[in-house]
């Protein structure tokens, strides 16, 4: 379907009460909502919402802020047309959907947000680019370089609507995280955790070992079924008014 003049996938019942717009990853160059649809049809399930992932520009063709247009364009219409809703994403779409909620709040209203394995710093600073190079089969230092360099084409890595960890965070709603404490994108994710609570943002966090990139995205096994739940006992949360508001103690 089309929304916001975005191709998108849906996943999930058309009278399901509760939507997901999902970002998907592959460094803002790669990824597609088809290739994403087995995960957005399991998190429907299990959360018992419509799930939808556009097939957001993607880089070199069209370099940042592309990706970020078209990502606002169907966060706009969905609230249009369903009322308020969960941003969530994985990997880029992570950072994307972290950097979009910064950038949309309070215009835009959002339920939640739900980052996986969130790239959220294109400057590439954190030290676990090198103590997990060898445990993150996945993703790495030159990977992210060239990653960053296709979106970015010469803007500044440091600009919060690309790096969102230096994003003004005080806005966001309650907000979901998990990351593998194996992976090259563990330390952002732990800046990430310690900005939220001098934001004041109602924050829940898992840190899942010995398990890789984006896994609840990848895998069925029990640690990625663990992380479904626990979106799924965190959107349910939501869905009730006195859990709308963007700032609390962290969980």
């Amino acid at each position: 379907m089309m929304l916001g003049g975005v191709a998108c996938a849906v996943a999930g019942a058309r009278d399901a009460a509760r939507t997901i717009v999902h970002l998907h990853g592959g460094g803002y160059r790669m990824g597609s909502a088809a290739a994403w649809r087995p995960f957005a049809e399991r998190l429907a399930v299990v959360t018992h919402a419509r799930v939808i992932v556009p097939d957001y520009a993607l880089a070199p063709e069209a370099p940042f802020p592309g990706a970020l247009h078209d990502a606002a364009a169907v966060v706009g219409a969905a609230v249009a047309d369903h009322g308020p809703v969960v941003l969530s994403g994985d990997s880029a779409g992570g950072g994307l959907a972290l950097a979009l909620a910064a950038a949309l709040a309070p215009p835009v209203p959002l339920l939640g947000l739900v980052l996986l394995s969130p790239w959220i710093d294109l400057t590439l600073s954190g030290d676990s680019f090198d103590r997990c190079a060898a445990s993150d089969a996945l993703f790495s230092r030159a990977s992210a370089s060239a990653a960053a360099e296709a979106y970015l084409q010469g803007w500044d890595a440091a600009d919060p609507r690309a790096s969102p960890l230096f994003a003004d965070l005080t806005a966001l709603p309650p907000t979901l995280l998990a990351v593998s404490s194996s992976e090259v994108l563990c330390d952002e994710s732990l800046d990430l955790l310690r900005r939220l609570a001098l934001a004041s943002v109602r924050t829940t966090a898992v840190i899942e070992p010995d398990v890789p990139h984006i896994w609840p995205v990848l895998a069925t096994d029990a640690p990625a079924q663990r992380a479904l739940d626990l979106i799924d006992g965190f959107v349910g949360a939501l869905s009730a008014p006195c859990s709308a508001g963007s700032s609390g103690a962290s969980d």
